[in-house]
């Protein structure tokens, strides 16, 4: 009998993404659903139990700070053949004493529920107070008022239903500011490994598969005992073993970016302006080999084109400004006309 342990959702949950801001396009929303659904046959269900097999769920944020690792956020060993994993957008914060080492588990540290554009304010003994009146659109602030070093990260409502699971844990310095940025990635693998929810992972130990989420709030997965995870269109991945933090712990994309069209039959780009990066939305991210964002396009720019090459000139006040020779491997929609939500995989540094 067809079964779900996680909680069943009513059919496809309602878009939640977008909304009425000025570009059309909001990065995160807290309370909209999410759901994913995963169906497997009898024998992968049998295999999966007899190997005592695990499914691990992860989620994926954006921060400048380095030395950032992803954490369990919800694991079960009772999965059927339809399992349908559903959570709704809420965000917590937390602050710890304990360093981010690999195997750290931060189930146990001081968390507050917070939204977004607001910062937990961490004193002595890593407990926290939530400021409403500070922080930046799109993402959370957790500021270290003391001179010691702590550990902090977000954490979101288990889809276990139990109470908010650490999804990340960064270093937190004295006197400085983490800002962190959830995206609507998530990062699913079957493995026998025992990890502890909340605990600090660096790789996967089983096939791990990234579902993109961005513009979507549903999507359909089958996994198959040796074959391993399926799905259609191109809003998942599998995630290389050197990809596992990158992916999980991405590096926001410069403030301002723009993006140039190549020249036919050239090495070399000409100054024909497609799209600059929208800023001051969050939710654009690059990895060692990718980099993605929300883009508005040029007014006289030509269509851009998945597949097609062009130059991504970025700046910011950290690393200055960097070109990308880079690849179009995907348009979303932003919910208006002038945007896109751009992918695009890195060839060649410029």
């Amino acid at each position: 009998m067809n079964s779900s342990v996680w909680p069943t959702g009513q059919g496809e949950p309602p878009l939640g993404t977008y909304g009425d801001e000025p570009d059309g396009w909001r990065p995160n929303m807290a309370g909209t659903p999410y759901s994913i659904s995963i169906k497997m046959d009898e024998a992968t269900v049998n295999g999966l139990n007899s190997g005592r097999f695990s499914l691990y769920a992860f989620k994926a944020v954006s921060s400048a700070v380095g030395g950032g690792r992803p954490t369990v956020w919800a694991s079960t060993a009772k999965y059927s053949t339809n399992t349908t994993i559903d959570w709704v957008e809420n965000y917590y914060a937390y602050a710890s004493t304990k360093e981010v080492q690999n195997g750290v588990t931060f189930g146990a540290s001081d968390t507050k529920q917070i939204d977004l554009g607001q910062t937990l304010m961490v004193s002595a003994n890593a407990i926290g107070t939530v400021d409403p009146h500070v922080g930046i659109d799109g993402s959370v602030c957790v500021h270290n008022t003391t001179s010691h070093q702590f550990s902090c990260g977000l954490a979101q409502p288990s889809p276990l239903g139990a109470g908010p699971s650490p999804v990340c844990a960064f270093p937190l310095y004295g006197h400085n500011t983490d800002v962190i940025t959830p995206l609507q990635k998530v990062a699913l693998m079957f493995a026998s490994q025992p990890l502890a929810t909340g605990s600090v992972v660096e790789q996967a130990f089983g096939q791990c598969l990234l579902v993109d989420l961005t513009g979507t709030t549903f999507m359909n997965l089958t996994y198959e005992l040796n074959s391993g995870w399926g799905w259609s269109g191109n809003a998942a991945t599998i995630l290389r073993s050197n990809e596992f933090i990158p992916a999980l712990i991405s590096r926001p994309v410069a403030a301002l970016g723009d993006i140039f069209s190549a020249a036919v039959y050239k090495d070399t780009f000409p100054k024909d302006k497609v799209a600059e990066l929208i800023s001051g939305v969050g939710g654009g991210s690059e990895t060692n080999t990718t980099i993605e964002g929300p883009f508005r396009y040029a007014v006289h720019g030509v269509p851009l084109v998945v597949g097609s090459t062009y130059e991504i000139r970025m700046r910011n006040d950290e690393m200055g400004e960097s070109k990308w020779k880079v690849k179009c491997t995907s348009i979303g929609e932003l919910g208006a006309p002038d945007g896109g939500y751009l992918k695009f995989d890195k060839i060649s540094r410029l």
